[in-house]
């Protein structure tokens, strides 16, 4: 058997001022995009006062990495529904993108790696049946502290998880219930307090 191969675009140093989603008219069967390293946190706000939905027609895309960027905020739906690996990292996201998430329910990594997140809420509420199922999420080196009981209120179920390199004090009860957790990462944090019920 032969593996159906990848086509990549590769936007190099995202040096563009705005993406306009008739940049992407020639490429409507990529799967594979990379705008790492620019200034797409400007192309983006840019982009949403003008109403434009730059990926809406990649409708095969499912691998987009726009690390190393200027990223603070996404809207729900900036993504198209394809996607099954999104890599954030080095951006300044202060919050977990928690709204766009109920929308992909195709996504399978999420990096977010090295931004500003210290907070994480409840999370998505789940839309009927319907679970997010991620095999890894990436939320390492941010300035978390302190971590929900029942965080995302068990509408993500995650495979493996990487708090490492945060400022979490103390694991609470139920804080992990209902995500179906095989591999976790919690080094390089200031825990000093671990509830009886933490990993119940």
């Amino acid at each position: 058997m032969h593996d159906e191969k990848r086509q990549n675009h590769t936007a190099p140093n995202s040096q563009a001022s705005i993406i306009n989603a008739k940049q992407f008219s020639q490429h409507l069967t990529t799967t594979g995009l990379q705008l790492a390293g620019g200034n797409s946190g400007q192309q983006q706000q840019q982009q949403q006062q003008q109403g434009s939905k730059p990926f809406a027609k990649l409708k095969k895309l499912v691998w987009l990495d726009i690390s190393s960027n200027r990223i603070a905020h996404i809207s729900p739906n900036t993504f198209p529904k394809s996607l099954v690996t999104i890599d954030l990292s080095k951006n300044i996201l202060t919050q977990f993108p928690t709204a766009f998430l109920e929308h992909l329910h195709d996504l399978r990594v999420l990096t977010l790696k090295d931004n500003l997140i210290g907070k994480l809420g409840g999370g998505p509420e789940p839309s009927g049946a319907v679970r997010i199922r991620l095999e890894k999420l990436d939320l390492s080196l941010n300035l978390i502290e302190e971590l929900p009981g029942q965080l995302f209120n068990g509408s993500v179920l995650i495979k493996a998880i990487n708090f490492d390199k945060n400022f979490i004090r103390q694991l609470p009860a139920d804080c992990f219930q209902g995500l179906n957790i095989v591999h976790m990462v919690l080094a390089f944090n200031f825990i000093d307090t671990i509830d009886e019920e933490a990993f119940a």
